[in-house]
């Protein structure tokens, strides 16, 4: 049997998201996939809603146009 579910590492212990319905003690096999977007909210959390990066990336996208057109 195949069920997946979401859940966040804390110390040595996964806590899901949801409830898998499995008595206490069942053995399972957990496979690992790291979310890479949690760790890009991570670095560039500290940037959201800035006004000033819209600007910023809005100034790059205008400079890599004119660098097109060149």
């Amino acid at each position: 049997m195949k069920k997946v579910f979401r859940g966040k590492i804390q110390g040595t212990t996964i806590e899901l998201e949801g409830n898998p319905a499995l008595p206490d003690g069942t053995e399972v096999e957990v496979e690992l996939r790291v979310n890479r977007l949690t760790h890009l909210e991570r670095a560039f959390g500290g940037w959201r809603n800035d006004p000033d990066l819209d600007r910023a990336l809005e100034e790059i996208e205008r400079q890599r146009h004119e660098a097109r057109i060149s």
